[in-house]
């Protein structure tokens, strides 16, 4: 629209002051959120949202806000409730009353599309956890606040009319519909209370990807090419590649006969109609191959556009994608295809506080604008982030929500799932299969019993039919590619004593893996095993970025060569065990889960090719601190129990191997009947929301809450369709606890990245930057952080940023990020 015939403006260019057309910006955001809401069924919904979403904008007051806060005047006439001039809440109050009932009560497309608009700069609660109607008393905001009326007698004559023909519309058949669809199969109330939470964060994510989308292309036009929007590269020719890479295999031993057993398995059961699936094999069994030959096939198949890969540990991120570019023909540094989205180096801005929550913070900071949003069409990313998208609290984690519909979701090593995450990653992946048409394959050799918990309205479906096994006779097989030996003791193994049995067993011309349960205790023993042993040391943990990683891991896979054989001893963190591809003659586990003993044991003899059986060693640390990681102490217990029933078992149940289904079924069994009170996400007095409770029951009917409305006297009855505690409980969600934040690191090319975005602030340079800066991220608590700034070695790339990077005095070649200065370091890069 021409500048003469735009009479208010959504926004400045600070490039500039070039003005966008409001009216252009929310036929923009509208075009977009329909076409994301689309996937599930709800295009009408989506226009809605983005034509109202800044209707509070199309007034004279906000015009001179906007002036003033881009530096156009010097000074305001107006003014102002707050810090911030509210935008949002009068699209909220308009849809609110444009879908009220006759006899004016609420509705669910009432309900649903105010809190979406009222929220997107920051979901927000409902219902508080102590009881205060804060929906109630955002839309019963008054004229001087709003602006509504004035804002609507601004709307140009389509705009107008677009809207009213789209409110002429049965809304609220078509969000029943959808709502219908999600609770398919097993359901009760509180479920279906649920659901409607994830039907707002979803047309919240919508909201939020197209506003951020149109902003980010308003500052840099030049940004627009970089978006891809769906337009993928075909599934035909990625099929073609991986099926030319197929039929070059060669079959040489028993391990090569399963795996090509597999992938056919695969092959054939993409062809099934859309839903659950689970793929449970041996570790060594080619899961990675056989999901992607599956996720392909079915995505083609069923006309899907995404492939999103789950992973536990970042660490796995690295290796798969190396694996699936390569398979794939795709150049190792490409992420239009094969994008790894390791950790949020943008931080998610929480809102706290009435005005922040209208505002949150700069309302187009250039760096949030560049946050990922997941547009390639195969994502790898780890369950951190999986789940802070569906249940965090930041806009930039909710932002990809809807790129989860129309997917093929793989969750590789499901068994890592926190059990206080259980109720929740299953209500959510109920979720995406029946309400937003994508396919969930759940992928392990230990698969948990997820369709065994209680209550049934909470557990997943199985069906065995839709299950890829192998036989028993190849199972086995892969059992006796080892020999495990529990070595536990009352009294425990000291650290040097693990580290001495260690180069015991590697002095026998072997190759000696040693994974402990924490970073220290990796730490202390790789420096015990440096000062004792003459073969070569290596460590391996999350402290390192992905990029350093992938090397270290390169060299032990070249060690590793048979043709080599060398000695030496690697010490890792758990992060080895899940999807990494190494083959050692001995292992030796601390104690964990039985679970995590299998998948210890499947980096031994992995091949089966070793002309000796592999030697698994189980060694119970009396060093090790896991106060806060009290799941591994709950699995250790589990898992004694096992080991004791183990020793006892006359009768032959468990086959006579650890690693026998019947042991597996056993320690789930055993480990979820334990923890079936955490299941639900436990939240005490020390939580945001200052009482025990539960998340689910805070996004579902949130009866306490409730209950604490009611207890006032003054307070009119509630009957309407949410009552959530969203903003709450998402402040009170972590997926693990302080999970902190991404710090670029100074390794290899790190240190180039690091001065690229110390240098002046170019947003069309960055976008691509940021993207790569993810191979030399660390994910740091935030106790860590503190530590690292108070000691001088964290740094801001650009001021008000938030995006941080560490100096080379805290970054060891062997170690990565330490909070300790060493001289084996280099110095500040910028």
């Amino acid at each position: 629209m021409g500048q003469a015939e735009c009479q208010f403006v959504a926004r400045y260019r600070k490039s500039d002051m070039k003005p966008q057309c409001l009216w252009d910006h929310l036929e923009s955001v509208a075009a977009m959120t329909s076409q994301f809401a689309g996937k599930i069924g709800l295009e009408a919904v989506g226009s809605l949202l983005g034509l109202t979403h800044d209707l509070g904008k199309a007034t004279r007051e906000f015009e001179e806000y906007l002036k003033y806060k881009s530096g156009l005047i010097d000074r305001l006439s107006i003014q102002l409730h707050g810090a911030k001039l509210d935008h949002s809440t009068a699209g909220a109050q308009a849809l609110y009353e444009a879908f009220l009932q006759p006899d004016g009560t609420t509705s669910l497309a009432a309900d649903l599309l105010a809190i979406t608009v009222a929220s997107h700069h920051g979901i927000m609660d409902a219902l508080t956890p102590d009881g205060r109607d804060t929906l109630f008393q955002r839309l019963s905001k008054g004229e001087s606040e709003t602006r509504k009326e004035q804002a609507l007698s601004s709307l140009p004559p389509h705009i107008r009319e677009r809207i009213r023909n789209l409110v002429a519309l049965d809304i609220n058949r078509t969000l029943t519909d959808c709502l219908q669809r999600s609770v398919e199969g097993v359901y009760g109330e509180d479920e279906a209370h649920f659901n409607i939470g994830l039907i707002v964060r979803f047309l919240l994510s919508c909201l939020i990807d197209a506003d951020r989308i149109d902003a980010a292309d308003s500052e840099q036009p030049e940004n627009r090419h970089r978006r891809q929007l769906g337009q993928y590269t075909d599934w035909d020719v990625l099929i073609a590649s991986l099926e030319d890479y197929i039929s070059g295999f060669q079959m040489l031993t028993d391990m090569d006969t399963l795996r090509t057993d597999v992938s056919n398995k695969c092959l054939a059961m993409a062809m099934e109609k859309r839903g659950f699936f689970r793929l449970t094999v041996p570790t060594g069994g080619g899961k990675t191959l056989a999901s992607l030959r599956f996720a392909l096939h079915h995505a083609k198949k069923h006309e899907l556009q995404r492939i999103v890969y789950v992973i536990p540990y970042t660490s796995i991120i690295d290796q798969n994608a190396k694996s699936i570019r390569g398979t794939l023909g795709i150049d190792p540094k490409d992420t239009r295809i094969v994008l790894e989205h390791h950790s949020n180096l943008l931080p998610d801005q929480i809102a706290d506080g009435e005005d922040a929550k209208e505002e949150a913070q700069d309302e187009y900071n250039d760096y949030k604008l560049l946050a990922e949003n997941w547009d390639s069409p195969i994502i790898l990313t780890t369950m951190v982030q999986f789940l802070e998208t569906l249940y965090g609290a930041g806009t930039n984690s909710c932002r990809r929500m809807h790129q989860l519909a129309n997917s093929v979701i793989i969750f590789d090593e499901i068994q890592t799932l926190p059990v206080n995450l259980v109720h929740l990653f299953n209500l959510a992946a109920k979720f995406l299969v029946n309400a937003c048409n994508a396919s969930v394959m759940l992928c392990t050799a230990t698969q948990p019993i997820l369709h065994e918990v209680n209550p049934k309205t909470r557990a997943l479906p199985f069906d065995s039919k839709r299950e890829v096994r192998v036989t028993k006779e190849q199972r086995r097989q892969t059992l006796d590619r080892v020999d495990l030996f529990d070595v536990t003791r009352p009294q425990g193994w000291s650290q040097h004593e693990i580290a001495e049995l260690a180069v015991a067993e590697c002095n026998g011309e072997k190759s000696v893996l040693i994974i402990v349960n924490t970073k220290q205790e990796a730490r202390n023993i790789f420096r015990q095993l440096q000062a004792m042993a003459e073969t070569p040391v290596y460590h391996l943990s999350t402290s390192m970025c992905p990029a350093h990683r992938i090397e270290t891991l390169r060299i032990i896979t070249e060690l590793l060569d048979p043709d080599q054989g060398k000695p030496f001893l690697l010490v890792s963190t758990q992060l080895i065990e899940a999807g990494v591809d190494v083959d050692f003659d001995v292992v030796i586990r601390s104690l964990a889960g039985i679970d995590s003993i299998a998948q210890a044991a499947g980096r031994c003899n992995r091949h089966g090719r070793k002309p000796f059986k592999g030697r698994v060693l189980i060694v119970n640390s009396s060093d090790e601190n896991l106060n806060k990681l009290p799941s591994i102490s709950v699995a250790q217990e589990a898992a004694r129990r096992v080991l004791i029933d183990f020793e006892r078992d006359a009768k032959n149940a468990f086959q006579r191997h650890l690693l026998s289904d019947s042991v597996l079924e056993t320690y789930f069994r055993y480990h979820f009947h334990e923890e079936e009170r955490r299941m639900s996400y436990p939240v005490d007095s020390k939580s945001p929301v200052g009482r025990s409770d539960t998340l689910v029951e805070l996004l579902a009917r949130n009866r306490i809450s409730i209950y604490a409305y009611g207890r006032n006297p003054h307070n009119p009855k509630l009957s309407r369709f949410l009552n959530q505690s969203f903003q709450t409980a998402a402040r009170s969600f972590e997926v693990i606890a302080n999970s902190g934040q991404g710090v670029i690191v100074p390794f290899d090319e790190g240190r180039e990245l690091i001065s690229d975005l110390c240098g002046v602030f170019e947003p069309s340079k960055q976008y691509d930057v940021l993207r790569r800066a993810q191979r030399y991220s660390v994910n740091c608590f935030s106790h860590e952080l503190d530590t690292l700034a108070k000691a001088g070695g964290l740094h801001e790339v650009q001021e008000s940023s938030g995006i941080f990077y560490v100096d080379g005095s805290h970054y060891h070649p062997e170690l990565g990020l330490t909070l300790e200065k060493s001289n084996k370091m280099e110095t500040q890069i910028c």
